[in-house]
């Protein structure tokens, strides 16, 4: 039998911004249904390198830091990490640096779609559906607000 990532009074969600975001209190509605237990928190985190047309924004990955985890008692708190596609890897790489460094010991990630071209020393620990298409290939995940379902 599957432990459970931890007791929900020491799990959260981290909603990478923008398509992560939802996806996660998607996520937070559908574990609470499936359990009976309250929804867990959901924390937004602002990680930004790339335009949805894969065009570099940014040469380092920006992640603008959310106070609230500060407020929390991370080192004993199961973190679950969620993105919409995984691309390079380095949002994902940087999301997991920063609570790291917060002191989170406890890490999972999950994304919809892992497209196998990263190139950060990162994985998916839950992913969605895993496609191997090019690298200059676009991929679009509609995920309300943001799109029509």
């Amino acid at each position: 039998m599957p432990t459970p990532l931890a007791p929900p009074t020491h799990a959260a969600l981290i909603g990478i911004e923008r398509r992560g975001q939802p996806l996660a209190q998607r996520l937070r509605e559908y574990i609470a249904r499936q359990t009976g237990r309250p929804e867990l928190p959901v924390y937004p985190l602002q990680v930004k390198r790339y335009a949805d047309d894969l065009q570099v924004l940014h040469t380092y990955t920006q992640l603008t830091e959310n106070p609230a985890l500060g407020r929390l008692d991370l080192a004993n708190t199961t973190f679950l990490v969620v993105d919409d596609v995984l691309f390079e890897g380095h949002s994902l790489l940087r999301t997991c640096a920063y609570l790291a460094q917060l002191g989170a010991r406890r890490v999972h990630t999950a994304v919809l779609v892992d497209r196998h071209v990263r190139q950060q020393p990162i994985r998916a620990d839950i992913v969605g559906i895993h496609l191997q298409v090019a690298a200059t290939d676009i991929v679009e995940c509609n995920v309300p607000p943001y799109e029509q379902a």
